[in-house]
């Protein structure tokens, strides 16, 4: 997920350049030792209550407050997120210091830059605080661990607002280093691991730092991890980050055991959205039949969000399984397309001002690829 603000607001169809400028123009915008066991709960318990001590007495993600008007019984990962969004949603500035009052979320433990494919935003540590108590976080394609560390965050900084089991955060990669990351391992550290090098130890060290529940599954994703939902534990998943994925088909066999543990309210966050079918996807299946709607978009980087909006979960499964991006005519391409921009200009006139919306090609200050078009994604 490099180039940052790329293809944000690009077209899904057939859809023209004039179209597009039009949309600006009108300002769219596992069983060991009890012993040990126990042991290691009690350093969990102990690190977790020391990191949100550390993090803030009044928690800027309460989830009491969230839940408010909504009885507990039913409030969900969706209505909390939702609830944020209101308060810190809005704004060109989606800088994760924003809701988090921890230690900085770009480095790792030794304030040495954490290897990134994508930026750390304010809307992956919301939507990690998001999760209920007991469910899982599932994220596929970890890297070395940003975004990971900022979903961790947000489990932590309302953990003390939580009531409940505490939820996992289990990541889904092969954890070793591939030839395309050795460029992006030097930019941060100014030398490299050696293709094939284990990450997986720095991962869970990484993300422990602000939150102790989490657990690494290395191997090939979908055929040697996350085959059942046994993986992590056979609970429900609040939140569901994908960035392994660049086809569709890749989705459908990373994913396969995902989709029956997701639940209304449930949330999916691509984080690499524009550079795949997965706009299609969402425009062309899955909003019209009223399975998803958009929670947030993130601005100037890949990620967007969105939430459950059926309790169907064999149905969404199927809808996701079915589709066929080849198979989608330019006419539904540009139905599509347009799909996608009245939900961005929505999105857009409430969490942005007319002068961060932009009338210039231009949306938060930011040049938005406009060569890419729904005609031309996978």
């Amino acid at each position: 997920m490099e180039r940052k603000g790329r293809c944000i607001f690009a077209l899904l169809a057939c859809a023209s350049v004039g179209l597009l400028s039009q949309w600006w123009r009108s300002n769219l915008f596992h069983d060991g030792d009890q012993t040990v066991a126990s042991q290691q709960a009690e350093h969990d318990k102990d690190m977790s209550t020391a990191i949100v001590a550390e993090s803030s007495a009044e928690p800027l993600l309460d989830f009491v407050a969230a839940c408010r008007g909504v009885p507990d019984a039913s409030c969900t990962a969706a209505d909390r997120l939702e609830y944020w969004m209101q308060k810190f949603g809005h704004g060109c500035h989606d800088h994760y210091e924003l809701v988090w009052r921890g230690r900085n979320l770009t480095h790792d433990q030794n304030e040495v830059n954490i290897p990134s494919m994508s930026q750390v935003t304010k809307f992956l540590v919301m939507t990690g605080a998001a999760v209920s108590a007991g469910a899982a976080v599932v994220e596929m394609g970890t890297f070395f661990g940003a975004g990971s560390l900022a979903l961790a965050a947000g489990l932590s900084s309302s953990a003390e607002s939580r009531h409940g089991p505490a939820p996992y955060l289990h990541g889904f990669d092969f954890f070793q280093v591939t030839d395309i990351q050795v460029r992006k391992i030097e930019q941060a550290w100014g030398h490299s691991l050696g293709v094939g090098d284990s990450t997986a130890s720095f991962w869970v060290e990484l993300t422990k730092t602000v939150y102790p529940h989490v657990e690494a599954h290395a191997g090939a994703i979908g055929s040697a991890t996350a085959q059942t939902p046994r993986a992590w534990g056979d609970t429900l998943v609040d939140v569901f980050s994908i960035d392994s994925a660049k086809t569709h088909d890749k989705l459908k066999s990373q994913s396969m055991a995902v989709w029956q543990k997701l639940r209304k309210g449930s949330v999916i966050v691509f984080m690499d959205f524009m550079k795949t079918s997965q706009p299609l996807l969402v425009y062309h299946v899955l909003q019209p039949a009223g399975m998803v709607k958009l929670v947030w978009h993130a601005i100037t980087s890949s990620p967007v969000a969105f939430a459950v909006t059926t309790e169907d979960h064999k149905a969404l499964k199927t809808a996701v399984y079915n589709f066929r991006p080849d198979k989608v005519s330019s006419e539904k391409r540009h139905a599509a397309a347009e799909s996608y921009l009245a939900d961005m200009k929505t999105y857009a006139a409430v969490y942005l001002s007319p002068n961060e919306r932009g009338s210039t090609g231009k949306l938060c200050n930011k040049s938005h690829n406009t060569k890419v078009f729904f005609s031309k994604m996978p």
